[in-house]
């Protein structure tokens, strides 16, 4: 039972979060006016944008949500992109209060009306910063010192940017915080400016336009002047996709843990009914000559297995709202959305699907009571031969592992279970510990698959600075080992909207096949963006921007999972055809020679040129939480590889022993202490996990790369190599060994209370 309901309460965990938080978001996002596509733009003209936009066929309602771009800081945090300031009354439906202590899911919550002088923040920001109700955040609005510092009223549920994997934050601030701060970007001259007015522009398609929003994205890109007023353009599911990352990791790793669960349970019920069939094959015939049917023989039996499954996933699925409540809240300072704490019907229906599968299967497992008994049991033939073995081996110097080594081979089939679960446990330890080799301590392997190049530091020049001078100063405090130039651009190819990775260097791209667009004429793209578009290497593409159109050959395919893959890449000479290409989309990015210096000089380029001068490393906003989810995902493997291990243990090492009990008897009457009876049977269970882990191994060795590569191809990273160290390759198959081998000693002390007596009363 305890089995059946730790798979069936991560089960329903798993399906439920995955499917009630997509629900929900979907919701959250249509009652606030997202739209089919949702266009970020700066700059004053933002009504002329939205009208512009408005004129296009097909385009239905477009809705203009002013907001106000500006950099803030919190504590000992600086951020290193611009948050959007919003206030209350930019939606006719209110943004949400975030109380994960009140138990309602942020829908159900109040609105976020902050009083003059406070703000509401996203819950990623208590994670990523440590800020909390209280503490002052601080927005950067003009040179010469004019700040506005505002007080955290609460959190608040942001459908749009709520998550730790957005690198740009949502504010909720007063009307009239609002408006004065309107005011000084109004009375501030442009080139003093260190916030900027701005808009999210929310396009929905007509209801009668077969347009999808794709396509949406393809008119606002290519007929209309949005793309050189953007920040970024996104469709509704784009966002939902970024927005549920971290949900759907969640649930992913339960769901992975639930099937190890479930075959886990297998395993040890198919072992349990065999053992229980062999030990009490007399009992069953005694029964069948008293005239009780197969049939009902049959049921019988099965009774307190299905029984116990059944009470198991009842539990599970009641407990479920509780640990799906405790995760939730656990996980909303990285989420950004609480979801309602309930079982789905999607993870109801997969939980009795699970449950019907397991019940055949002990009816199947406990169909030989009907068949006939064609041959007598001996009960003593096993016990006779075990004791045999036992008095043979008592002059021997390694009598433990003798000892040992003779029970597996004479019992074979009664090992087979834990060799199973040794297997598999070996396996799914060794794919967690690749993917965390893979992130890397502080996320730089996770960066090298979203980052264009590799580099340590980025600048792009806002206001009057000189580059050679931002130059001089880096290579004066980090040195520059090398640099390069990198724009980003949102172009369409063939009609697709993406983000293109415009270089200056394009030998510095990664590369999977074909050669780097070192051409005017030439572009790569990405495994992801090649199969939407159905694009490969030779092809001619058309590439749209800002009212051009230009030809392109795809020359190669590279490595790049920005947008979720959804990107392309050029040179500098490929990007100067389209006429409006923009001088100041252009940042410049460097590997510098003293990485450790970098954090000092991030800060000092920020106190030097203020807002003149935007500076970002190679990292985001949601890598901390990301990197720290994944740490607690391996300490949470590794306490569900033990949680697992023993309850095995417990199952198949109570059957064991009291299948032994009169050979334990015999070698005890001859001798032998009960803790060296313990050892040997304790170390039956390392040998076989010894030989289960081998298996795993090698399984993990062939099918991690692969299979980690389908999983994470759905966020465009294509071709995952995870690194082979000792932390992958020794510490899974050790720490199984281990783990089976400490349960084993743990269940078997039943051995110490066998008395020797026993042996004539058996006899």
């Amino acid at each position: 039972m305890a089995l059946s309901l730790l798979m069936s309460l991560l089960l329903v965990c798993g399906a439920s979060m995955s499917t009630n938080a997509r629900e929900y978001l979907e919701g959250q996002m249509d009652r606030l006016g997202f739209g089919d596509v949702t266009c970020w733009v700066e700059g004053e003209a933002t009504a002329e944008l939205a009208s512009e936009v408005a004129a296009q066929p097909g385009v239905g309602a477009v809705d203009e949500q002013p907001l106000i771009f500006a950099d803030y800081s919190a504590l000992d945090y600086t951020s290193d992109t611009p948050g959007q300031l919003l206030t209350p009354l930019s939606r006719e439906h209110p943004y949400r209060v975030l109380d994960v202590a009140s138990g309602a899911s942020g829908g159900e919550g109040r609105a976020a009306d902050p009083q003059q002088g406070t703000v509401y923040v996203s819950p990623a920001l208590s994670s990523e910063c440590g800020v909390g109700i209280g503490d002052v955040i601080t927005f950067d609005v003009a040179r010469g010192g004019k700040k506005e510092a505002l007080v955290i009223a609460g959190f608040f549920e942001d459908p749009f940017m709520g998550s730790s994997m957005m690198e740009m934050k949502s504010f909720i601030v007063n009307e009239s915080d609002y408006r004065r701060i309107e005011g000084v970007i109004e009375e501030t001259p442009a080139a003093d400016r260190m916030a900027q007015p701005g808009a999210m522009i929310h396009v929905s398609a007509a209801e009668d336009a077969a347009l999808t929003p794709e396509g949406l994205v393809r008119q606002i890109v290519e007929n209309t002047s949005v793309p050189s007023f953007a920040v970024f353009i996104y469709t509704q599911e784009t966002i939902a996709n970024f927005m549920l990352l971290m949900q759907n990791v969640l649930a992913g790793f339960l769901t992975a843990f639930s099937i190890v669960g479930c075959l886990v349970c297998l395993v040890v019920v198919g072992h349990a009914i065999a053992m229980s069939l062999a030990q009490d094959r007399e009992n069953f015939a005694v029964l069948r000559t008293l005239g009780i049917t197969a049939r009902r023989l049959q049921a019988l039996f099965c009774l307190p297995y299905c029984g116990a499954l059944v009470v198991g996933c009842l539990l599970g699925s009641v407990l479920s709202c509780a640990a799906m409540r405790l995760i939730q809240g656990l996980a909303v300072a990285s989420t950004g959305i609480n979801p309602p704490p309930l079982p789905s019907p999607v993870g109801l229906a997969v939980l009795a699907l699970v449950l019907a599968a397991m019940l055949a299967f002990v009816h199947l497992r406990a169909s030989r009571l009907r068949k006939p008994w064609s041959t007598s049991y001996d009960a003593s033939s096993h016990s006779a031969g075990a004791s045999k073995a036992c008095a043979g081996l008592l002059s021997k110097r390694l009598l433990v592992f003798g000892m040992a080594v003779r029970a597996v081979l004479a019992n074979k089939a009664s090992y087979v279970g834990t060799l199973l679960v040794a297997v598999v446990i070996a396996m799914l330890l060794t794919f967690v510990g690749r993917i965390d080799a893979w992130v890397g301590p502080e996320g730089e392997g996770l960066m090298d698959y979203f980052s264009v190049a590799e580099h340590d530091l980025g600048v792009q020049l806002i206001g009057q600075v000189s580059l050679d001078e931002v130059d001089a100063l880096v290579d004066e405090r980090a040195g520059i080992a090398e640099s390069f130039m990198l724009a980003m651009p949102h172009m369409t190819i063939q009609g697709w909207d993406c983000t293109a990775n415009v270089i200056d260097e394009p030998d510095r791209l990664h590369m999977t096949a074909g050669t780097p667009p070192n051409g005017d004429s030439e572009l790569v793209v990405t495994e992801y963006l090649a199969s939407d578009i159905g694009a490969h290497v030779g092809d001619e593409v058309t590439v749209g921007y800002a009212g051009g159109q230009e030809t392109f050959t795809v020359s190669g395919i590279y490595q790049c999972a920005n947008g979720m893959g959804n990107n392309m890449a050029m040179g500098s000479q490929g990007f100067a055809r389209f006429p409006n290409a923009e001088e100041g989309l252009w940042c410049k990015h460097y590997v510098l020679r003293d990485v450790e210096a970098r954090d000092g000089l991030v800060a000092e380029l920020a106190a030097t040129y203020g807002g003149d001068l935007h500076v970002h490393d190679n990292s985001w906003s949601g890598l901390a939480g990301l990197v720290f989810a994944m740490r607690a995902i391996v300490v949470v493997m590794y306490a569900f590889a033990a949680v697992l291990i023993f309850l095995t243990c417990w199952l198949t090492a109570t059957k064991l022993v009291q299948s032994e009990l009169r050979d334990i008897a015999v070698c005890k009457t001859l001798g032998l202490a009960s803790r060296r009876l313990r050892a040997s049977f304790a170390c039956r269970f390392g040998l076989v996990s010894l030989v289960g882990v081998v298996v795993g191994g090698l399984l993990a060795s062939l099918l991690a790369d692969p299979l980690l590569s389908e999983l994470f191809g759905a966020f465009g990273i294509a071709g995952l190599a995870t690194p082979n160290s000792p932390a992958t390759v020794l510490v899974p198959p050790l720490a199984t060994i281990l783990l089976l081998t400490a349960s084993a000693w743990m269940c078997s002390r039943r051995i110490a209370r066998v008395e020797p007596a026993r042996l004539m009363s058996q006899a």
